[in-house]
């Protein structure tokens, strides 16, 4: 008993480092399983859920009822989280008989599950993210569509190489136009980066320090509606009547599979934007370190900024030229 939760720890700290170097493969997620079984330690279980699930993959239905029986030792915050996933799963039946504890979630799905009575004006938007994601993707295609058959779309990265190129009056006679994070659209950047932005690309970890004026909001991560807890960066938005879009599971999935590793919010979009409209027609794209031989900084705003570990950003290039080879436009070239 003892030398199998040695063993079991082990596994499972192991299995934590892979997941925290952004090793994305069946390796970590057998010691996972493997340190779960060993000890039925709930922490292992929840461990291997969420890796699993950061692999793209939903609950199944004999890892529900495994849920559903150690789901007295879980806290509130957990069941929260595992609420969701077995909602995303498809097991509404199987959720506890507790679960109506669930008042104070920010997780959108969980709140759009049940009729709150008393939910705060915050949750209620929350709860228009879950209850109109289909929609607003809906009608996001058929903005791009349109866009597709004029002026283009052009997805503009932060890479330093979009220094000196003179690129910004190319990018902003595009008809709809996505940026990231902590982008710039100042005086001096105006000549390379162009000023126009219709959606702007966010992770869920970034806190932007002012709303700007935008259409479109789009979080990256693997459908984060089902996962994310603190929405509170996005609220404003929401109170402007900004739609706000997530990135479906298969696409992180297919991303995931091919990289063995989370995707960068980058090559994310670009999948997504792949995903709604089924080709590289009438898209251009810029500030990708892929796309210039010249080496550069990571971030044109910051020299500083590195890029992080966790990416595979060898596998990211390769895909990213293989997209180009099928239709994608770069600028740069």
């Amino acid at each position: 008993m003892i030398l199998n939760k040695l063993r079991a720890f082990i596994f499972y700290k192991q299995a934590r480092k892979f997941r925290r170097q952004g090793q994305y493969s069946s390796i970590a997620l057998k010691l996972f399983l493997r340190a779960w079984l060993l000890s039925k330690n709930k922490n292992y279980l929840l461990g291997y859920i969420k890796y699993r699930r950061d692999l793209g993959r939903v609950i199944s239905f004999s890892l529900a009822r495994k849920i559903i029986q150690a789901w007295p030792g879980f806290n509130q915050k957990e069941r929260e989280l595992l609420f969701a996933f077995l909602l995303e799963g498809g097991f509404q039946g199987l959720t506890p008989p507790d679960s109506v504890f669930i008042t104070k979630s920010s997780i959108p799905a969980v709140l759009a599950s049940k009729d709150f009575e008393h939910i705060s004006r915050q949750q209620q938007f929350l709860v228009s993210i879950y209850s109109q994601q289909s929609l607003w993707r809906t009608e996001l295609t058929k903005l791009l569509q349109y866009h597709v058959q004029r002026q283009g779309i052009c997805i503009v990265g932060n890479s330093g190489n979009m220094l000196n190129t003179n690129l910004g009056s190319t990018i902003d006679a595009a008809g709809f136009i996505v940026r990231f994070n902590a982008f710039q659209s100042g005086k001096h950047f105006t000549t390379d980066l162009g000023q126009q932005c219709n959606l702007w690309c966010m992770t869920p970890s970034f806190k932007p320090n002012k709303l700007r004026t935008v259409d479109w909001l789009l979080v990256t991560g693997p459908e984060i509606q089902y996962r994310l807890a603190d929405w509170g960066a996005f609220y404003p938005f929401l109170e402007k009547q900004i739609p706000i879009v997530t990135v479906p599971l298969e696409v992180w999935r297919q991303l995931v599979t091919e990289l063995q590793a989370p995707p960068s919010a980058g090559i994310s979009v670009l999948a997504f934007f792949y995903w709604l409209l089924g080709s590289w027609a009438g898209i251009s794209v810029a500030g990708f370190g892929a796309l210039s031989e010249t080496q550069t900084t990571y971030h044109y705003m910051n020299p500083k900024n590195k890029p992080s570990e966790r990416h595979n950003w060898v596998g990211e290039e390769r895909i990213i030229r293989r997209w180009l080879k099928e239709g994608l436009r770069s600028l740069h070239s």
